[in-house]
């Protein structure tokens, strides 16, 4: 009916009692000036604390603090991939997955990052069906630029998408599924690491 400033009330209201309903996120930012981000203090605090902290304490302390914003600011898209990327860290595989299969519901099946660590949770979930196909997916995804079969450093990109969390985090090596999702990336991505068969998640090279 025209009336934006309600429908942007209630649309919120809405995430206030679900956070990961995709069309209220769709319904909140869908207009023609989007509002200013939510909170000024989030992005400065976080990227300070992830330049100081150490790494043994930095996915907690991180999680943390998004967890805070989230619950002040459900209507901000971005905290729902943050809080997967921690909770896989953590190895909370759960509420990574709800989170990440959000994050990457929200952008129709695009955000490559979100889909790469959504492949991690299901390797060490013990799904290794879902993760091959997910590595399928992850390869197939047009280029944003292009619209074109992606290639060359955007391919590789993706390929280290699904290398870094273990790298950050090398404790995720040693889980069930992470020798699995290894032998299945150098399958999937044989161009991006040819000859280096020690390569990927369960080596935790990088």
């Amino acid at each position: 009916m025209g009336d934006e400033g309600a429908a942007r009330v209630n649309y919120r209201r809405a995430l206030r009692l679900q956070p990961t309903l995709v069309d209220a996120h769709r319904g909140y930012w869908y207009i023609d000036e989007p509002p200013a981000k939510p909170s000024w203090w989030f992005d400065r605090a976080y990227l300070s604390l992830a330049r100081l902290l150490p790494r043994r304490a930095r996915h907690r302390v991180l999680y943390g603090l998004v967890k805070l914003h989230y619950r002040r600011h459900p209507e901000d898209s971005r905290v729902h991939f943050m809080l997967g990327a921690h909770a896989l860290a953590l190895g909370r595989l759960d509420e990574a997955e709800e989170r990440l299969q959000f994050a990457y519901d929200l952008l129709d099946g695009v955000d490559t990052e979100a889909l790469a660590r959504l492949i991690i949770v299901w390797a060490l979930q013990g799904r290794l069906d879902d993760a091959r196909d997910g590595l399928v997916r992850l390869r197939d995804v047009p280029s944003p630029e292009t619209g074109e079969t992606a290639g060359g450093q955007e391919l590789a990109a993706r390929a280290v998408d699904l290398i870094s969390p273990f790298v950050d985090q090398p404790g995720l090596t040693v889980l069930d599924g992470a020798e699995d999702l290894r032998v299945e990336v150098l399958q999937v991505f044989p161009e991006v690491f040819a000859g280096a068969d020690s390569a990927g998640a369960g080596s935790g090279a990088s």
